[in-house]
């Protein structure tokens, strides 16, 4: 089980209690990637190994206690015996810890419970670039990257795998070198290849001769960051054309949309003129329609005013009784004359017996003989009402006009 302490009185509690037992302190943070991944084999150890005690300390709730013990990077491990530091681990490295774990058990155990070094306590620090201790460099492989210089470039946003990629092509010689060399093969199409093992096991060799580099913390320090503010620098250009071409991209999605939008109002217009156009269109054929019917009424009216032969003898069959019904009418017809009956204005009435071959401009004179007294005057049918003029007077027929065997005139002053 792991014990998790949050106060200096509390961790130097647990140191006292704990007497001769190794007590392995893990500092972590929760932000913390590979505290997170480092975890579940602390809770394994701690199963493994029931006679030491396991503590953890979170450095953001525990301050005091990581600044006693001068934490600077997580995740970091202490070991301690009879309330004494006898080593520490910095980095996320499962074999290193275990390893480390069972050395101490092994020398209390041969010791009969005396601290390791004949009760002096081990100075023993474990290089958190390599992660291993310097007694066991002879016997276990180091990592194959500058751990320290892999975590910058992953942090200034470079994926991990070409983070690696640009160490060992730069013969991890630096975060500049290698921020440099990334910019420059950024478009390489085996720059997130996976790497060979040729490649890696040329890492080992090359961070062992870095491990004597002659380049001082703070000199290091000071060029990663300057490295870190040209990737700023470089990253603010690059937003900064970004926004010049969404700002192009926006320009020229609005030209299209108002172009789209004139292209749908022309569409429009030239539907509504094809619709106007249609419109008018049936709109004449209606007229059209219209005159041809008011000019085949027209004809037909005239038709039964007398113009048309056929339809004046139609209608004056209806009119007469069939033949040889009444003798006197069909004799009268057979001679062909009939009776006009003419009323005057005056209420007064003439009737004079006509040739159906005669023109109207027979009754005209027989007016204008036996009434002076009118001399200007028209001659009009009662029905259909239809007054005569001067053109039909000479033209038309008294069969024409219907007036066969017995007809009546209107005679009217003009």
């Amino acid at each position: 089980m792991v014990r998790q302490v949050s106060s200096l009185s509390e961790f130097d509690k647990v140191l006292r209690e704990a007497g001769s037992k190794l007590v392995v302190i893990d500092f972590f943070a929760q932000w913390c990637g590979p505290c997170h991944f480092i975890a579940p084999f602390v809770e394994n150890l701690a199963t493994k190994y029931p006679q030491v005690v396991f503590v953890k300390v979170d450095v953001d709730q525990a301050s005091d206690v990581a600044s006693t013990c001068g934490i600077s990077a997580m995740p970091t491990f202490h070991f301690y015996k009879n309330n004494q530091k006898v080593d520490q681990v910095v980095g996320a490295d499962p074999n290193t810890l275990e390893n480390v774990i069972k050395k101490h058990m092994t020398s209390m155990e041969q010791t009969g419970g005396h601290v390791l070094g004949h009760g002096e306590p081990s100075n023993t620090t474990i290089n958190w670039n390599i992660g291993k201790t310097q007694q066991q460099e002879a016997n276990v492989s180091k990592p194959l990257y500058n751990e320290e210089y892999l975590k910058q470039l992953v942090e200034m946003g470079f994926p991990e795998l070409r983070a690696k990629r640009a160490l060992l092509r730069t013969k991890q010689e630096s975060v500049e070198t290698a921020m440099n060399w990334l910019f420059e093969h950024m478009e390489d199409e085996d720059i997130d290849s996976p790497l060979e093992e040729e490649e890696e096991q040329a890492a080992a060799t090359e961070m062992t001769q870095n491990s004597s580099s002659s380049l001082s913390e703070e000199e290091k320090r000071a060029r990663a960051q300057e490295a870190l503010e040209r990737v700023r620098k470089k990253r603010q250009e690059e937003e900064k054309k970004a926004e010049i071409e969404r700002e192009k991209n926006r320009i020229k999605t609005g030209k299209e949309l108002a172009e789209a939008k004139a292209a749908l109002e022309e569409q429009k217009r030239k539907a509504h003129v094809e619709k106007l156009q249609k419109e008018k269109m049936e709109a004449q054929k209606e007229r059209e329609r219209l005159r041809e019917l008011l000019r085949q009424d027209r004809e037909e009216r005239l038709a039964r005013m007398g113009n048309h032969p056929t339809s004046v003898e139609k209608q004056q069959q209806n009119r007469n009784p069939p033949e040889n019904s009444n003798p006197r009418s069909s004799s009268t017809h057979q001679q062909g004359s009939g009776v006009v009956q003419l009323r005057f204005p005056d209420g007064s009435k003439l009737e004079s017996e006509f040739e159906s071959h005669m023109k109207l401009r027979e009754i005209a004179r027989f007016v204008e003989k036996n009434r002076p007294d009118i001399p200007r005057f028209t001659l009009a049918q009662t029905y259909p009402r239809k007054i005569f003029t001067e053109e039909e007077l000479n033209t038309l027929t008294i069969q024409d006009a219907q007036l066969i065997p017995r007809g009546l005139l209107l005679v009217n002053r003009k």
